[in-house]
C-alpha cells in the first residue's frame, strides 16, 4: 500500500537565521576583499615612489662618479700642473649641503669648457624637484645660489607625481694614499693606520660624496622613500702636500 510522507521546509525563523548568517559572512567577506585591495593599491604607490627614487639616485650617482675625468692627464705632469677638474658642494646660503657644482672632461679635449662645468641642486620653490645644469649648456654654472634659469636646465622628477623633501650632499674625508712614504702609507685622518704627512708629500686621494634623497608621492604626502648612498669617484686626485697632515680624527 502506498504511503504518502510530509515534506517540511525551513520555518520562517530558520529562514530568518541563515539570512542573518549569509549577511555576516558576505560582509566578511567584503571587509576581507576591501582591505586586500587596499594593501594592493598601498603597494602600488610605494613601489611608484621608490622606482622613482631610485632612478634619481642612479642618475646622480653615475654622473658624479665621473668626477675629475681629464682626457689630457697622461700628457701632463699632475704635481706641477694639477687636475682642473673636481667638485665643489654649497655650504653657506640657502643651498647649504642641497647643491653640488661638479665637471669632467666630457669630449676629452683637456679643457675645462663651459658646457662641462655641471650641478645638481634641489629648487624648494614652488613644486619641490631636483634640477640638473644642463650638459648642452655654452654657460658654465658656478653659483649654487644663482637663477639657473629654466632653459638651462632639466629636472630629475617629475614634481606631478614625486616631490623631494630632502636633498643632501655631504663629502667625508677621502681615500688617501701617501706615495712619498715607504712603505706607502695610509693617509686618511678617520682611519686607525692613518700617518701624518709632511710638507712636500706627495698624496693620491679618491673623493667620496655621500648622498641622501628623500621624497614623497605627490598624490599621498603619506607615502614617503628616503635612501642614502655613498658615491666613490673613479678619477683620484693627485696633490702635493702644502702643509702638514692634520691630527688623527680631524674632520671625521
Amino acid at each position: 500500500m502506498l504511503r504518502l510522507h510530509s515534506q517540511q521546509g525551513f520555518s520562517l525563523v530558520e529562514l530568518m537565521i541563515s539570512l542573518a548568517l549569509g549577511a555576516i559572512l558576505l560582509a566578511g567577506a567584503y571587509h576581507v576583499l576591501a582591505a586586500v585591495l587596499g594593501s594592493s593599491s598601498q603597494t602600488l604607490r610605494v613601489s611608484q615612489l621608490n622606482q622613482q627614487m631610485r632612478a634619481i639616485m642612479g642618475i646622480m650617482s653615475q654622473e658624479l662618479q665621473r668626477i675629475g675625468y681629464w682626457g689630457d692627464a697622461l700628457n701632463q705632469d699632475p704635481i706641477t700642473n694639477p687636475n682642473p677638474f673636481g667638485f665643489t658642494i654649497s655650504t653657506t646660503g640657502a643651498n647649504t649641503n642641497d647643491c653640488i657644482l661638479y665637471s669632467y672632461d666630457n669630449n676629452s679635449n683637456g679643457l675645462v669648457d663651459p658646457e662641462e662645468q655641471i650641478g645638481f641642486r634641489l629648487y624648494v620653490s614652488g613644486f619641490r624637484r631636483i634640477a640638473q645644469w644642463s650638459k648642452g649648456s655654452t654657460t658654465a654654472i658656478t653659483d649654487c645660489s644663482a637663477n639657473w634659469g629654466s632653459s638651462s636646465y632639466i629636472d630629475l622628477n617629475d614634481y606631478n607625481v614625486v616631490r623631494i623633501r630632502e636633498l643632501t650632499f655631504t663629502a667625508p674625508p677621502a681615500e688617501c694614499t701617501n706615495l712619498s712614504t715607504v712603505p706607502r702609507s695610509n693617509c686618511n685622518p678617520c682611519d686607525t693606520d692613518y700617518q701624518p704627512w709632511a710638507v712636500g708629500d706627495t698624496l693620491v686621494k679618491v673623493p667620496r660624496i655621500d648622498i641622501t634623497l628623500s621624497g614623497y608621492l605627490a598624490a599621498d604626502s603619506s607615502v614617503t622613500s628616503t635612501l642614502t648612498t655613498t658615491v666613490r669617484v673613479r678619477n683620484p686626485q693627485i696633490e702635493v702636500a702644502t702643509s702638514a697632515g692634520p691630527a688623527a680624527g680631524t674632520g671625521c
